[in-house]
């Protein structure tokens, strides 16, 4: 596996990095001191070091304001990590992600059915 795509999937093994990428989606751009405030489990030099290996994998990229960094999801390497998958596991890949969303999985429509305007849940 190449280095470029290897990288997100490592940083992604740790749940607090996780935790920060989650906070990090949710509110788009956050400093170190709102990550560390977010995630109180760790301090904010532990905050620090686990954004760098996110930002070394890809999945973050930085800009300065002010005195602070703020962090906000670099979606070019996750894209990169979802294409490797998709290439490994084909459709298999979106039932996988349909069952873990709690969505049912789409059916294929066979020769002579009727599309309906609503998908029983």
């Amino acid at each position: 596996m190449g280095r470029q795509v290897e990288y997100p999937f490592a940083a992604l093994s740790n749940p607090i990095r996780t935790e920060i990428l989650s906070l990090i989606s949710e509110y788009e751009e956050l400093s170190v001191t709102e990550i560390a405030d977010a995630v109180p489990s760790v301090g904010r030099a532990a905050v620090s070091t686990h954004l760098g290996v996110l930002l070394e994998a890809g999945l973050v990229k930085i800009r300065r304001d002010g005195r602070h960094n703020l962090y906000s999801l670099d979606k070019s390497s996750a894209e990169l990590a979802v294409e490797f998958l998709r290439m490994l596991y084909g459709d298999s890949l979106m039932k996988v992600a349909e069952a873990s969303s709690g969505r049912k999985p789409s059916t294929r429509r066979t020769q002579g059915s009727k599309k309906t305007g609503r998908v029983a849940s």
